[in-house]
């Protein structure tokens, strides 16, 4: 009885044309026969029921929904939707790199359905994430699709029974050396990432731009040195998206000719970039007190108060990242706050030890 249901389900689907063909599964583009709408049809051989299942219940602009999962004669049959748009291989294949901005766009993108399946109870791991798995429709939404070598991750087992995946994405834990798990996943995001914004894999060419730390921490050998989890992922990148904004404003102003008055210049100082009356006012005092000490007599040379009133200034453009200069700096450029944090007190240590050596050769 149960089979003849399936058999009549699948009769209301006519077979258009085949999409793909492996030794594994079989993809048609087929079309229902009452409503005429177009989906996927995916025959598999070799499958995990229960990772179609669990996907079926998610409610992800970033999948394609499954509408029938059919288990007939040792085959999974899938029908889905069709997704009409290309995939990130063909897109590479025409523009050969994608700009960081919009790498980082469809990462936040794919991080939002990662969150989904790997807050699953178990977790689903996807284990083949890379261009030709991810689609980009015709509305710019992007989609991930084939979950065929998907798992469910299972405390108790020490490292996967089967290997699979692509190679060059592939987590060397998907090699057979441990469990494969959501840093699995990771650790194919961040070759991604390599490849969209390099056109090559990090091996031949590596990022050295602003996601460059979060590619670095995605592809760790050690999975304990990646990030834990995609939301920590999730975060970093939206903090490389709010640096990228930053910088693309502050760029904007200085090549805006208004910005050449002063009505729009003093816009630029810090402590006068924001609508915050308190900053302005507390500027306004430590301006005032620099020019006061430099324009006002005192026991030392005017050459001496100019070295000192600079200095100053230098330090108060280094602290307050005037015209966003610390995201271009060695040391003051990272994400990490103890690196960070080093790299203020290296600067100031220079700026004193430079200013020292003049002042006695001046005296």
């Amino acid at each position: 009885m149960e089979d003849f249901v399936v058999e009549y389900k699948l009769s209301q689907y006519k077979e258009l044309t085949k999409l793909n063909e492996n030794n594994k599964s079989q993809i048609f583009l087929v079309q229902h026969m009452q409503s005429g709408n177009i989906y996927v049809k995916k025959i598999l051989t070799n499958y995990n029921i229960f990772v179609y299942k669990e996907v079926q219940k998610i409610d992800n602009i970033y999948t394609p929904y499954i509408y029938e999962i059919l288990e007939v004669d040792g085959r999974l049959i899938i029908i889905e939707e069709f997704i009409n748009g290309s995939t990130l291989d063909e897109i590479l294949n025409k523009e050969k790199i994608l700009s960081e901005e919009k790498t980082i766009e469809y990462m936040l993108c794919l991080c939002n359905i990662m969150k989904d399946l790997h807050s699953l109870n178990p977790p689903i791991i996807h284990r083949d994430i890379k261009p030709s798995n991810i689609i980009i429709n015709n509305d710019g939404i992007l989609k991930l699709i084939d979950y065929d070598v998907s798992r469910n991750y299972k405390k108790a087992e020490n490292c996967d029974t089967i290997i699979m995946g692509t190679q060059e994405y592939a987590s060397p834990e998907q090699f057979g050396f441990s469990q494969t798990d959501c840093r699995s996943d990771i650790y194919s995001m961040g070759i991604l990432m390599n490849v969209l914004t390099t056109g090559n894999y990090p091996k031949y060419k590596k990022n050295n731009g602003i996601l460059e730390d979060v590619i670095k921490k995605c592809i760790m050998i050690s999975a304990e040195e990646r990030y834990q989890s995609i939301i920590d992922l999730d975060n970093d990148i939206r903090k490389k998206l709010e640096k990228i904004k930053n910088d693309n404003i502050w760029n904007k102003n200085i090549k805006t000719k208004e910005n050449t008055t002063f009505k729009n210049f003093y816009k630029l100082i810090p402590g006068f970039r924001g609508n915050g009356r308190f900053k302005k006012i507390i500027a306004s005092f430590w301006y005032g007190f620099l020019i006061l000490a430099l324009i006002l007599p005192s026991e030392n040379s005017f050459l001496v108060d100019l070295l000192v009133f600079i200095v100053l200034l230098l330090l108060t453009a280094l602290y307050t990242n005037f015209l966003n200069m610390n995201n271009n700096m060695p040391l003051l450029k990272k994400d990490r706050k103890s690196i960070k944090f080093f790299g203020y007190i290296l600067y100031t240590i220079f700026l004193l030890f430079v200013t020292g050596s003049i002042l006695n050769y001046i005296n």
